[in-house]
């Protein structure tokens, strides 16, 4: 595949012309000034005060390399320039991107009697800062001629309008024309900017709208078209070129014609342009029978066109056609339009997605020897593709540099101004480039304090990639995110309410403090053994329970707090809204408020513990209840209760007793809590204790006599129970008959035999006596082998009695 001859080092170039017509002419003697105030008789021009009246005849008057400064002002005259000189208008070092109309920093000069209002015929004329040509249409005239020979000449910083030409280069001549605004310049036969046989002519960011033609270059060789702004001009570039030429970087919105055309020996690189419109983006087509020659497209953005991408005419191609990297895509016509037998390499192109040309969701292509596979492909990375949260970023690249093939495209796989979108689940996408640099569209992807996985992707036409980035870190979420207790009289209570804190983040949540904040942080509290979360480590998926109450201390009135859970999240802490409404007494107290139970085995029972309640009001309470709540609940009983539905007198007291029956092992917290008539605050004690898991197995009947039997005969089968009472899991590996005499007893079957018994769980096996031998006595035991120390063993005894005769 070939690329571009040498087109990407033009704008070294172009910028080491701009840097000589800037240099300012060391050798000039004087300036002149002219303005519609002065006078030209017996006047040199050299006295600001006393400018000349004419351009003219500041010229005539000047020495070589003199700058002539034309004041604001209208000027309707032909100036012919035969020697090196700068002529500047009010606004020359500024772009003219429509001044104010009328003002004083406006020169209009225009020609006199339909010649041009400047003529140049000798090298080195530098002209800046004028309006050139009418107030209104209709376009009429020209600006300026550059004649042939005349090279190095420059026009910058100007302003031409309704003008029929704007500016013309005859023959050899060349001009260096930058930073001009072109407009309105829209006669049906006219241009603005014509060249013929004009050679090394640079066009440099010029922004041209509302032009029949913005650029028509005939016969023209060795210049430059580039990074110029093209708006709802019929055609930007019209070229019939015979040496090489480049159109590049430009950006050219709102053709209806043909954004590019080349017509007839042009041997031209079209690079890196955009173009959109209701006409074609570039179009090759014959000129008498003059074809078009070794043309190279590279790298253009050929989109949202009325009609097509590229369109090449019928005998238009003398040569093979290279069109690679260039987005084709949004197209009325083919994207890709080859009328006749014209070959065009067409391979490495963009068009729309990642199917390739001439499939839904993708532009087309038409044309006998069109070869347009491989095709290029959008592809998205992450690196890296694991950030923790917190404002971490991750640089996101979606690469065009891969073809269909997965071959690396080289330079690169589309033009260098397509804007792709990229959007992301979560966190947040914040683009580094505006545009596809190197075939790379560039975006910086930064951690919230949410972890998770966050999805990005990148869209352009009618292709969306994506790729995951997960976000690392703790994260803890309060719910519900608040509660609105029932309105309470100060020195009451209201009920508690839960809140479960859930470790949803994907390293573990390490829960350090859990308390009340906010502006009344007084009036809500944590009841005791009601905080099952300070101290905790949450896997991610885990959660604990914390419950408040609404309890005012302070006057009536609204009131609010704040559940606060401080984590290592980095968003610590989590909350959760508390409000209540305050309207007036404490009551009930427990003696001792608290009850450690200390070691217990699992499945054992603790001793009893006696706690008072004490009304210690003016008047009787009733007692509602007394009820277990906290983080271990099932892990404490209340094993005698005196107080629920008592009425309590003044000073005098209840009881309950409580105990711990640990279920499984570890610390173990629960809270007493006794509800009552009064308004005033629950009574409330912490309970603890911790379990400690030991292995344990029972077997039922601890004993068993199967009585009397006849020799011979045999009894029916029982039934013995192996269970598990301890608190880790056990396994059975088998249950035998031993003892003095195990062959009088038979084992029957069994479910014990390798099996694993978990706390509470058990298995059996059945047992009989059948004696044989002489008549007496008989004794055996049933033992159960498995991991506990010690064998679990029921005894087993019966009789042999002589058989009936």
């Amino acid at each position: 595949m070939r690329r571009s001859r040498s087109i990407r080092v033009i704008p070294t170039l172009v910028l080491a012309v701009l840097a000589v017509a800037a240099a300012p002419a060391v050798a000039a003697p004087a300036e002149r000034f002219v303005a519609t105030t002065g006078d030209d008789a017996a006047n040199t021009c050299a006295v600001e005060a006393t400018p000349c009246r004419t351009i003219q005849h500041a010229v005539d008057v000047s020495d070589a390399a003199n700058t002539i400064n034309v004041a604001a002002g209208t000027y309707v005259e032909s100036v012919v320039v035969g020697q090196e000189l700068t002529i500047v208008g009010p606004f020359s070092n500024d772009f003219p991107d429509d001044p104010a109309r009328g003002g004083a920093a406006e020169a209009r000069w225009m020609g006199d009697g339909g010649s041009p209002a400047v003529t140049a015929t000798v090298d080195g004329i530098a002209i800046a800062g004028f309006t050139f040509g009418p107030a209104t249409g209709p376009a009429s005239g020209q600006a300026v001629l550059i004649e042939s020979g005349a090279h190095v000449n420059q026009v910058w910083y100007s302003i031409f309008e309704h003008l029929e030409r704007g500016i013309e280069l005859d023959g050899s001549g060349s001009a260096f024309v930058a930073f001009n605004l072109f407009q309105d310049n829209d006669a049906a036969s006219g241009e603005a900017v014509q060249g013929f046989s004009d050679d090394q002519t640079f066009l440099f960011q010029n922004l041209f709208r509302r032009n029949s033609t913005a650029v028509d270059l005939d016969g023209s060789t060795n210049g430059q078209v580039q990074e110029n702004w093209s708006t709802g001009d019929a055609t930007f570039t019209r070229m019939r070129v015979t040496g090489s030429m480049g159109v590049v970087g430009n950006l050219v919105e709102g053709v209806t014609e043909a954004g590019i055309l080349l017509a007839g020996d042009a041997d031209a690189d079209i690079e890196l342009n955009s173009i959109d419109g209701d006409g074609d983006g570039l179009r090759l087509t014959p000129d008498g029978g003059t074809v078009v020659s070794d043309p190279i497209v590279d790298g253009n953005n050929l989109h949202d066109l009325g009609g097509s991408g590229i369109e090449v005419a019928a005998g238009a191609l003398s040569d093979i056609l290279d069109a690679h990297g260039n987005r084709i895509f949004g197209t009325g016509a083919a994207g890709l339009l080859v009328e006749g037998d014209a070959d065009v390499d067409a391979t490495n192109n963009w068009w729309g997605c990642n199917e390739g040309p001439n499939q839904p969701g993708c532009d087309d292509y038409s044309g006998a020897n069109v070869d347009a596979d491989p095709w290029s492909i959008m592809t998205i990375s992450a690196d890296p593709d694991s950030i923790p949260v917190g404002g971490d970023t991750s640089q996101i690249t979606a690469s065009f540099n891969t073809n269909s093939d997965g071959d690396d495209i080289l330079p690169q796989g589309i033009g260098d101004d397509v804007q792709v979108a990229f959007s992301t689940t979560l966190g947040d996408v914040d683009p580094a480039e505006d545009c596809t640099c190197g075939g790379l569209s560039l975006t910086e992807l930064t951690s919230g304090d949410l972890p998770g996985t966050a999805t990005v992707t990148a869209t352009l036409d009618s292709e969306s990639v994506s790729t995951d980035v997960t976000f690392t870190g703790a994260h803890a979420t309060v719910t519900p995110a608040g509660a609105d207790f029932q309105p309470t009289q100060v020195g009451g209570y209201s009920t508690r309410r839960k809140f479960t804190v859930s470790s949803d983040g994907n390293e573990t949540l390490q829960v350090s403090n859990v308390g009340i904040g906010g502006t009344d942080s007084g009036d809500f509290v944590i009841p005791a053994g009601y905080d099952g979360c300070t101290g905790r480590s949450l896997a991610p998926g885990d959660h604990c329970v914390v419950e408040a109450r609404f309890q005012p201390v302070g006057g009536p009135g609204a009131k609010d707090g704040t559940l606060v859970v401080d984590t290592n999240a980095i968003d610590t802490p989590a909350t959760a809204t508390l409000t209540g409404s305050a309207s007036a007494s404490p009551v009930l107290t427990i003696v001792p408020d608290s009850a450690d139970f200390g070691t217990v085995s699992v499945n054992a029972l603790s001793r009893q513990q006696k706690l008072v309640v004490y009304n210690g009001s003016a008047g009787g309470v009733t007692i509602d209840a007394a009820t277990l709540g906290g983080a271990d609940p099932s892990q404490f009983e209340i094993t005698l209760d005196r107080c629920t539905g008592e009425t309590v007198a003044p000073r005098r007291t209840c009881y309950i007793r409580t105990r711990f029956a640990p279920k499984s092992g570890g610390a173990k917290a629960a809270g007493v809590e006794i509800g009552s008539s009064s308004l005033g605050a629950p009574a409330t004690a912490a309970l603890t204790g911790t379990g400690d898991a030991v292995e344990a197995l029972r077997i039922t009947p601890p004993a068993h006599a199967f009585g009397a039997v006849p020799v011979g005969q045999r009894t029916k089968t029982g039934t013995w129970t192996v269970k598990n009472i301890g608190g880790v899991p056990v396994t059975v590996s088998s249950v035998d008959i031993g003892g003095s005499d195990p062959d009088q007893f038979q084992l029957g079957r069994t479910t014990c035999t390798g099996a694993a018994l978990s706390p509470g769980q058990s298995c059996t096996a059945k047992v009989r006596f059948a004696p044989t031998g002489d008549p007496g006595p008989r004794s055996a035991q049933l033992a159960v082998n498995s991991s506990v120390s010690g064998t679990p063993a029921s005894a087993l005894t019966g009789t042999a009695v002589a058989p009936p005769i």
